[in-house]
């Protein structure tokens, strides 16, 4: 190697060191007893909704992660591991399902499941675009159940808990009216 790219190496090797000192250095200066070695850095944690300093809050995208983090990391709670759907999606459970989705999640999630219902708009974190979400591989029985059950108190979101508001049956049927695409009502 010669000595200009030898020089040159080592220019860029000093700017990038100088540029992480200089990254973790603001973040302790902003966030005194702080560190990013030190474990209390992880806001993507089921404690980042919880363990922020008081000069900062979580962003809505931490708090809407929180859950999906404890899922993916340290799995999901026993009573609703392994749980599974016992419906089929036929029309009269499909259509028993949107009526409870209408009466309890469209004024947050919207009737497509969007998160633009007209008391969610307001919400920080917005709510969860179902019709997104139970599209993906984490959207598994037991994780919906889990999420509508329990609700988002512990992870520092307004997703009331249904435990004591609906049956377990009646879940079920929301969670077969969501995978069948949050359908319009059929004409009777």
């Amino acid at each position: 190697m010669s000595g200009k790219s030898t020089a040159l190496a080592l220019a860029v090797l000093c700017l990038a060191l100088v540029s992480m000192i200089s990254v973790v250095t603001n973040g302790q200066a902003q966030y005194p007893g702080r560190s990013a070695r030190d474990g209390s850095w992880d806001l993507w944690g089921p404690e980042g909704a919880t363990s922020a300093t008081s000069d900062k809050t979580p962003s809505h995208w931490t708090l809407r992660m929180a859950r999906h983090w404890t899922f993916m990391h340290k799995g999901i709670p026993e009573k609703y591991q392994n749980r599974k759907n016992p419906f089929t999606p036929t029309a009269a459970v499909i259509l028993q399902g949107g009526e409870l989705f209408k009466e309890n999640c469209a004024r947050c999630h919207g009737v497509r499941g969007r998160g633009d219902g007209k008391e969610g708009l307001s919400l920080r974190p917005p709510p969860a675009l179902l019709d997104r979400l139970i599209q993906r591989p984490i959207a598994a029985d037991e994780y919906l159940l889990w999420t509508i059950t329990d609700g988002g108190e512990l992870y520092g979101t307004e997703m009331p808990a249904f435990e004591d508001t609906l049956e377990r049956e009646q879940i079920w049927k929301l969670v077969t009216y969501m995978r069948a695409g949050f359908p319009p009502d059929q004409p009777d």
